[in-house]
């Protein structure tokens, strides 16, 4: 809450919602829990945790349909606002395409890197190539309130 409140109280421009913004890799349609989808789609969430990147969920998206659909979403936003800062609040996987983007990770290796809740993270975006400015910054936050996914 803290970490949206003080994003809010510095934006000097109007926000926007892309129609494309990369949500989440949907099961059956919805956001499920992961022991949920692991109950209901065993055979499916088993390739789901290999990072097999093309199998498509039931009712949802592969992993490089979802890739896709990130990049696309942050090459419009980049285009509407070249050489601007921009930002964008987003979950988890998001996060995790970019980093693999900007360290050339290969999306079907295990993720090493830690993704914390609320953290900033500052990335750069120039001709075409990911920077990575600052990664999990959690100085806003309470030691306790510290969560990784």
């Amino acid at each position: 809450m803290r970490s949206t409140a003080a994003i809010r109280g510095a934006r000097t421009t109007p926000r926007a919602a892309l129609p494309r913004s990369p949500g989440t890799i949907l099961f059956s349609s919805r956001a499920c829990a992961s022991a949920e989808i692991e109950a209901n789609y065993p055979a499916d969430y088993v390739r789901f945790k290999s990072r097999d990147q093309a199998h498509v969920i039931p009712g949802g998206e592969s992993a490089s349909q979802f890739r896709a659909r990130v990049f696309a979403c942050f090459d419009e936003i980049s285009s509407r606002h070249n050489g601007e800062l921009v930002v964008v609040i987003t979950h988890g996987l998001v996060l995790d395409v970019l980093y693999r983007a900007a360290l050339g990770i290969a999306p079907e290796l295990p993720r090493i890197h830690e993704l914390v809740n609320a953290g900033i993270n500052r990335l750069r975006y120039d001709g075409g190539t990911w920077h990575i400015e600052v990664w999990g910054d959690a100085s806003h936050l309470d030691a306790g309130a510290l969560t990784s996914a």
